[in-house]
């Protein structure tokens, strides 16, 4: 329920974290298939062709996180 960076002590104030939990898992499971896209890389990597099908999911937090 909680990010694991809310637990990463002294995170500089230039520091910002974008959840992407919501793109990636299910509250039951992270399925390796989304849309047809294969989602992991490995154990703990994304694909690049699903990291690109979050742009838009993402992409406002993004750009706040630029401003």
């Amino acid at each position: 329920p909680d990010p694991p960076w809310t637990a990463v002590p002294d995170v500089p104030r230039n520091v910002t974290f974008v959840d992407t939990a919501d793109a990636v898992c299910t509250p039951d499971r992270c399925p390796a298939v989304i849309g047809n896209v294969l989602v992991y890389l490995d154990d703990n990597h994304l694909t690049a062709t699903y990291a690109a099908t979050m742009a838009p999911l993402i992409e406002d937090q993004v750009h706040a996180a630029l401003s």
